[in-house]
């Protein structure tokens, strides 16, 4: 039998041959569709290199910086088989979510459960070119409480969309795919979590029914046990030095969503106004202290040293003064048997800078000692946001917001979560040592990556996966991988039933 592929020419098929493909969940390309859920897989780009059409750099290599085997072993559950159709690898996409009977989830997540989490779906092709015909993949869970909708879809629905490209934001940087070719439906599955909870990673399966009636399995994913409750308490604070201002508007909603990723309930102490009282000597001073940062964003140091301090320094003594002061600090502010965290909203500034003499000598070795004028190179260090330290469990449990979010509220609404984040154990994924799974810095859609990377000539560049400013949905410092849920719920700070 001849078959006419999507391109218009001849497949060489006899009666009854079958397709050969693989089929991946995908979280949508917009993240504000998937606000509130968990969804993890392993990105092309983690192991594919990314190409950048840039004179600064033609190719960078693959993104993660550690044994690639180690990555994808993370994403294999505890009973959950693994397969491997035709002979390909595969890889399951991991999902978090509550069940619609969670009654301490709060009313923004139990309207998203409500609504279910929609998810992309694409289709590999093996081989040879996709053709229309009567296959279908069916999408199937063996729980009861697991309902997707539908649950089947025709092949045809994906090839009449033709090939599909990734959701990578910058126009200048592609996944380098090794001629890989994929089509991709968006919004086409919806799963909910109805009249009961996931006791154990629960396998979605996905399978293939062909014209012949014949059937193979073609992909996988994964839901995550949802049974144990685990709530963070939140004691949201205005930290009034110099003016009255009120918190950005939605930043609990904000909050929920990210925290719903890891299965993490927040719970909202009642809104803390700390304001200071000129009469005490020591509030005083620090209002002093601080004068300049009411309006200066970076503040002139001497030394690269000094400049490096002034950072660490301010957040000490905001915690000091907050934590010695305010009524509602009991023990210590990161008092190991404290389960509070503190989010602190302060109308300050906090940056410095000062002349880098080391720069200075470096960019005149690579002169060659000639007597080439260098001009004057300067090291700045300017924070949105900064988390407490413990001595003895490493992050603390206190963070705290400046002033940008006055002026930037969705800005500060992700270094919120950032910050939340670090409390309660995470590192930046691009720092050595620090993160279970290391990247290059600003090359992921991560909640811990960082949205900019200066490279070694000193020039700033973006995160290929975030918006411009002009872009109200941007992806990049919104997104948590399975193990980072792992190592958040099990942080000192998380309540559990």
């Amino acid at each position: 039998m001849l078959r006419v592929n999507s391109t218009g020419t001849l497949n060489d098929c006899t009666s009854g041959c079958n397709q050969k493909f693989l089929v991946h969940l995908r979280r949508p390309i917009y993240f504000d569709e998937s606000k509130g859920f968990g969804f993890d897989w392993f990105r092309a780009e983690y192991e594919q290199p990314l190409t950048k059409l840039l004179a600064y750099s033609p190719m960078i290599e693959p993104i993660y910086l550690g044994r690639i085997r180690d990555l994808k072993e993370m994403y294999y559950c505890e009973g959950v088989p693994r397969i491997s159709p035709y002979g390909k690898e595969y890889i399951p996409s991991i999902i978090s979510m509550f069940s619609d009977i969670d009654e301490d989830a709060s009313e923004y997540i139990k309207n998203k459960q409500a609504n279910g989490l929609t998810l992309d779906v694409e289709v590999y092709e093996i081989d040879a070119e996709l053709f229309s015909d009567a296959t279908r993949i069916e999408f199937m869970s063996e729980n009861e409480f697991v309902q997707i909708q539908p649950s089947f879809i025709d092949l045809n629905s994906f090839i009449c969309n033709g090939k599909a490209k990734d959701f990578i934001r910058d126009p200048k940087v592609q996944i380098s795919r090794k001629n890989e070719k994929f089509y991709r439906k968006e919004n086409a599955i919806n799963i909910k979590i109805i009249g009961g909870y996931i006791e154990n990673f629960e396998e979605i399966k996905i399978i293939a029914h062909f014209s012949d009636g014949s059937t193979q399995q073609v992909g996988q994913s994964v839901i995550y046990p949802n049974n144990v409750y685990r709530a963070i308490r939140i004691q949201p604070v205005k930290f009034q030095v110099h003016k009255v201002f009120n918190l950005p508007q939605k930043y609990k909603e904000a909050i929920q969503s990210v925290m719903a990723q890891a299965l993490i309930v927040p719970i909202f102490e009642e809104e803390e106004t700390f304001s200071i009282d000129t009469n005490i000597f020591e509030q005083y001073d620090f209002k002093v202290r601080y004068l300049r940062a009411k309006n200066e964003q970076y503040i002139a140091k001497e030394t690269v040293s000094e400049a490096t301090n002034y950072l660490y320094k301010m957040r000490d003594d905001i915690l000091n003064i907050y934590g010695t002061y305010s009524p509602n600090v009991e023990n210590h502010v990161d008092d190991n048997h404290n389960q509070i965290t503190y989010l602190i909203f302060i109308d300050l500034k906090c940056g410095s800078y000062a002349l880098d003499r080391e720069k200075e000598i470096v960019e005149k070795r690579r002169d060659k000692g000639l007597e080439i004028k260098v001009g004057e190179i300067y090291s700045g260090f300017g924070a949105g946001g900064v988390a407490s330290h413990n001595s003895t469990t490493g992050w603390g449990n206190a963070t705290i917001i400046y002033d940008f979010f006055i002026e930037r509220p969705n800005d500060a609404l992700n270094t919120a979560n950032h910050e939340l984040a670090h409390s309660l154990g995470l590192s930046h994924i691009f720092e050595a040592n620090s993160s279970e799974a290391q990247f290059y810095q600003a090359t992921t859609d991560n909640l811990m990556d960082y949205s900019s990377v200066t490279d070694e000539n000193y020039e700033s560049h973006q995160n290929p996966f975030s918006g411009d400013e002009t872009d109200k949905e941007l992806i990049v410092e919104n997104v948590l991988n399975k193990f980072q849920w792992e190592i958040m719920c099990e942080d000192q700070s998380i309540i559990m039933d």
